[in-house]
């Protein structure tokens, strides 16, 4: 039993809060598919479980910037195409920058990009953008290719020889 007004209100805030919270939770794991895995420890979980209680905790915090680093590393095919459509829900509220060596997952997912060598941004916009750099730059191909455009911006713009980029990608 309360003994003052402050405390009444005390009270009910709490409860209200933790109320909120734990809906708030129920509704991220549901959204992340982990309410299966809830009472199991992270260390004990899949990659791909782990990727996505990253992001259920990402999500949760209500931030308006979220940060993914190599999102879908480790993931097979099934987890990424699902991780893809989550990340493009939450691209309806949110912004979300994603680092990826992964260039054609970021040509298909990302709508702006930026290009990164050696800690110096060597090319940065959207693909038609990127595309009109190079051209603008003296490199010339004819690929429409979302995924074409920012590897040979890469290749361009860096001076990484084909062979050596390709040994980058599969590093």
């Amino acid at each position: 039993m309360c003994r003052n007004a402050r405390q009444g209100l005390q009270k009910n805030t709490e409860y209200f809060i933790q109320t909120t919270i734990e809906e708030k939770v129920s509704e991220v794991m549901e959204f992340c598919e982990v309410e299966d895995y809830k009472n199991r420890l992270i260390k004990n979980l899949s990659k791909g479980y782990k990727q996505r209680v990253g992001l259920a905790q990402a999500v949760l915090t209500d931030a308006p910037l979220l940060i993914l680093d190599e999102p879908t590393d480790g993931l097979d095919a099934v987890q990424i195409k699902s991780l893809e459509k989550k990340i493009f829900q939450i691209a309806k509220e949110k912004t979300i920058l994603i680092s990826t060596h992964n260039l054609k997952q970021a040509s298909q997912i990302c709508s702006n990009h930026i290009l990164i060598n050696g800690g110096e941004i060597i090319a940065q916009g959207k693909i038609f953008e990127i595309k009109n750099q190079l051209e603008e730059a003296g490199c010339e191909f004819d690929s429409e290719d979302a995924e074409n455009v920012l590897e040979q911006a890469f290749l361009f713009f860096a001076g990484v020889k084909k062979n050596e980029f390709n040994k980058l990608q599969t590093e």
